[in-house]
C-alpha cells in the first residue's frame, strides 16, 4: 500500500490514497480529463461514498460511473475540480507528480531556445548538435512509446487481472437521462444507504465454508422434488423477511409465550410455507460449517436457487448477513406490503425500504411462482365496492373461474395458482395482468398507472430486461437494513436465538 500521491493529468487535479505510483498510473490510463467531468464525479463521489473510476461513451459524450463500495478497496479515488481554492495555490508543487510528463515537448522547447543564442563553433559543430538533438528527440520519442505501452498493458491487466481493485465485482452504470431522476426508477433503481450498509461480499464463505451454495443447493433441489409448487412461498421467505426489520431472518424465529413472531401475522399464515427447508440446511451446515453460515444469508441463497430451479435467471448473491434477535407479529402486519394495496400504497411501502417503483414492478414478477389464498383476494369478487359487486377490472370469465375455486364460504385454505404456469419462473405473470386476470387487487394495480403499466407491457412483449432487472432487484431487496459484522449472531437454529 503507497503514500498520498497527486497530479495534474488531462485537465483534472487528481489525489490518490494509499496507492502505490503504478496503481496510481492504473487509474489515469481510465480516467478523461475535462474539468466538467471532473466535478461531475466528484459530486458522485460525495453523495454515494464510493470509489469511482470514470469512463467516457465517445458517441454519445455521456459520463458512465462504476461504482464500488469502499471496503476492501484498496486504496481511494478522489477526483476534484482543476481550480483551486483560494489560499491554496502552489501546494501540488510540493507533492509528487506520478503523471506522465510531456518530455518531448520540453526538450524541444529548450532546444529552440538554446538555437537562437548562437553557440560558438562552425556549421560542423551546429550538425552535430542538431543531430545529437535528433537522436535524443527520437529517444525521448521511444521512451514515451514504451511508457504508453506500459500504462496500456497496465489497463488490460487491470480489467483482467486486478478488476477486484478497481471495482471489486460491483459496476452500477449511472445514466444522465431524466428516466433515472428516481420518479419513476430505472432498471437499476435509486440509490439508498441500506444498499451500502455493511460489507457483503460474492466470496463471504469462500474460505470459512466452500460447502455452504452446494449445501443450499442440495436441500433447495430436494424440496422442489418433493413438492414444486413450495418454490414460490420459498422466493417470498425473503420478500416478507427483508420488509420488517431488513434481512435479518426474523421471519424464520417461532414465537414465544411473551411474543407473537412474523410467522404467525396474517400475510404469512398458511401463505409462507417451507420453514423446514430451512431447518434441513441450516443443520447440514452446522455438521460440516459450525458457527458460520447465518440464517439470513441462506434464505436469500435459497431464494435465488427457486428461481433458478424454475428456470428464472441466475445471479451472484452477496453473502454477510447476520442473524437478528427479535421477531414481531405486529411489525410484520403493519409492514409487510398487503395484496389489498393499490398503487399508491405500495409505491410508499416500497420506497420506505429503498427501493424504486421500477423495483416494485419487477419484484411482482415472483408471484409468477405460486398460489394465492382465496380470503385475501375475495372482496374482490363478492364485495369490491361494499354494495356485493365484483371488481370490473378482473376479466368476466376469470371472475368466474375464481369464483368456482372460492365461494364465499371458501375455507381459508383454500388456494388458486397466481398465474396459469405457476411452477414456471416466466413472464406468464405480466401477460395476465393485461388481459385483466391478476389475482391480487396488488397485481392489477401495476396497469392502473402510466409507469408501471409501460413496464409491464414491456415485459409482456419481451421478457428479455425482466430476466436481466429481476436479479439486479433482488439484491437490492436482499441488501435492506443488513447485520453484518459485530451486529447480531449466526444462530445455531434459524427458529430461536442463541442462548
Amino acid at each position: 500500500m503507497g503514500s498520498t500521491v497527486s497530479c495534474e493529468h488531462g485537465g483534472a487535479f487528481f489525489q490518490f490514497k494509499g496507492l502505490s505510483e503504478a496503481d496510481s498510473r492504473s487509474y489515469l490510463a481510465i480516467i478523461p480529463g475535462p474539468g466538467t467531468l471532473a466535478q461531475y464525479v466528484r459530486s458522485c463521489y460525495s453523495s454515494l461514498s464510493a470509489v469511482a473510476c470514470t469512463s467516457l461513451d465517445t458517441e454519445s459524450q455521456s459520463p458512465k460511473l462504476y461504482i464500488a463500495k469502499t471496503r476492501n478497496v484498496i486504496g481511494r479515488l478522489i477526483v476534484e475540480s482543476r481550480r483551486e481554492e483560494p489560499g491554496t495555490a502552489g501546494r501540488t508543487t510540493a507533492r509528487r507528480n506520478v503523471c506522465p510528463k510531456p518530455a518531448t515537448a520540453a526538450k524541444n522547447s529548450a532546444s529552440s531556445t538554446n538555437s537562437q543564442r548562437g553557440y560558438p563553433g562552425d556549421d560542423h559543430f551546429r550538425n552535430h548538435h542538431h543531430h545529437q538533438q535528433q537522436q535524443q528527440n527520437n529517444n525521448s520519442n521511444k521512451r514515451n512509446e514504451i511508457w504508453r505501452r506500459i500504462m496500456k498493458l497496465s489497463l488490460e491487466n487491470c480489467n483482467r487481472v486486478r478488476v477486484r481493485i478497481l471495482l471489486l465485482l460491483v459496476g452500477v452504470v449511472v445514466c444522465l437521462s431524466s428516466g433515472c431522476n428516481g420518479s419513476e426508477g430505472t432498471a437499476l433503481g435509486n440509490f439508498s444507504e441500506l444498499w451500502t450498509k455493511g460489507s457483503l461480499s460474492i466470496k463471504f464463505y469462500d474460505q470459512t465454508c466452500p460447502q455452504f451454495q452446494g449445501i443450499v443447493k442440495a436441500g433447495v433441489t430436494a424440496a422442489l422434488n418433493n413438492d414444486l409448487s413450495i418454490a414460490g412461498s420459498l422466493i417470498r421467505m425473503a420478500f416478507h423477511d427483508c420488509f420488517v426489520r431488513g434481512c435479518d431472518a426474523s421471519i424464520l424465529l417461532d414465537s414465544t409465550p411473551t411474543q407473537p413472531a412474523e410467522k404467525s401475522a396474517l400475510p404469512n399464515q398458511n401463505s409462507l410455507r417451507g420453514f423446514e427447508v430451512f431447518d434441513n440446511i441450516k443443520a447440514t451446515m452446522e455438521s460440516v460449517c459450525p458457527g458460520v453460515v447465518s440464517c439470513a444469508d441462506i434464505i436469500a441463497l435459497v431464494a435465488r436457487d427457486s428461481v433458478v430451479a424454475t428456470g428464472g435467471p441466475n445471479w451472484n448473491v452477496y453473502f454477510g448477513r447476520k442473524d437478528g434477535f427479535f421477531s414481531s407479529q405486529q411489525e410484520a402486519n403493519s409492514q409487510t406490503p398487503a395484496p389489498t394495496m393499490g398503487y399508491s400504497q405500495l409505491m410508499a411501502a416500497f420506497a420506505n425500504v429503498g427501493l424504486s417503483q421500477h423495483d416494485l414492478v419487477t419484484l411482482s414478477g415472483a408471484h409468477t411462482l405460486g398460489r394465492a389464498q382465496c380470503f385475501l383476494f375475495q372482496s374482490r369478487l363478492y364485495n369490491f365496492t361494499g354494495q356485493g359487486d365484483t371488481d370490473p377490472s378482473i376479466e368476466p370469465a376469470f371472475a368466474s373461474q375464481l369464483k368456482q375455486i372460492c365461494p364465499p364460504n371458501a375455507p381459508t385454505a383454500s388456494f388458486v395458482p397466481l398465474d396459469g404456469t405457476q411452477n414456471v419462473f416466466d413472464r406468464n405473470y405480466y401477460t395476465q395482468l393485461l388481459a385483466g386476470r391478476g389475482v391480487f387487487q396488488s397485481d392489477a394495480a401495476l396497469i392502473t398507472e402510466r409507469y408501471p403499466r409501460s413496464v409491464v407491457m414491456n415485459i409482456s412483449q419481451d421478457p428479455t430486461n425482466f430476466l436481466k432487472d429481476f436479479p439486479v432487484s433482488m439484491n437490492r431487496m436482499l441488501a435492506i437494513g443488513v447485520l453484518t459484522g459485530t451486529q447480531g449472531e449466526i444462530r445455531k437454529q434459524c427458529r430461536v436465538i442463541n442462548s
